[in-house]
């Protein structure tokens, strides 16, 4: 019930934020939660500073411009999530043995609630949850939108966050999807749903290229 209030705390919400998009970009203004199609192998940066004041959470269509608003983006392999899916996938590395698992305990250890865990052993499902995953994409079963998952979902919120920068390059917005996209990358998807996250002023012509399928 408590995610089901937060999904329509979040539509309510975000109707603001679509009809001034849309009053300000015309018809192609970016929706909150949106879903669009991004090619994993397309992104290699992600968004490590938002704009002052702007969370995770409520950065989704927002539209400014990158540079005035200090947006900064970084290359994704910066990030110990994403090397870690690669040694652990790739090169046989156990998972505690990796920096992404050594974050989640070093929060624990600390009594800080990190990615859901909040105890070992939340850390050791949290891991066979990914690997599960990993498994079931690798035997051809796609990666189903948010709707696809929960019925009653708002749009694609939740989703993987891919942010649009002035040039149209596509950046996950940070811890919205590491893993997800890291499986996405090595099994060399085509295309996965995503949830759009925040837009350059400049890339408003960008997106119709990210609503095909």
């Amino acid at each position: 019930m408590q995610d089901l209030y937060r999904q329509i705390v979040d539509a309510t919400r975000a109707l603001g934020r679509d009809l001034r998009n849309r009053s300000l970009y015309g018809p192609e203004a970016p929706r909150v939660a949106e879903r669009i199609w991004v090619e994993p192998k397309a992104v290699e940066w992600a968004i490590k500073v938002l704009p002052e004041g702007v969370s995770t959470r409520n950065s989704s269509a927002l539209v400014v411009d990158y540079a005035a608003a200090g947006i900064v983006e970084v290359p994704l392999m910066n990030w110990p999530q994403m090397r870690s899916c690669y040694q652990h996938w790739c090169e046989g590395v156990p998972w505690d043995e990796t920096d992404d698992y050594a974050v989640l305990r070093r929060a624990v250890e600390a009594r800080r609630k990190m990615a859901g865990c909040r105890s070992e052993d939340d850390i050791r499902r949290r891991f066979k949850w990914l690997d599960d995953l990993f498994a079931s994409v690798a035997r051809g079963e796609m990666f189903k939108t948010r709707k696809e998952l929960h019925r009653w979902n708002f749009r694609e919120h939740g989703g993987i966050q891919i942010g649009i920068d002035a040039e149209g390059r596509p950046a996950l917005v940070r811890g919205c999807g590491f893993h997800r996209l890291a499986i996405a990358k090595i099994l060399n998807l085509p295309k996965i749903p995503a949830q759009i996250g925040v837009v350059d002023v400049s890339a408003i012509g960008f997106l119709p290229m990210f609503r095909r399928v």
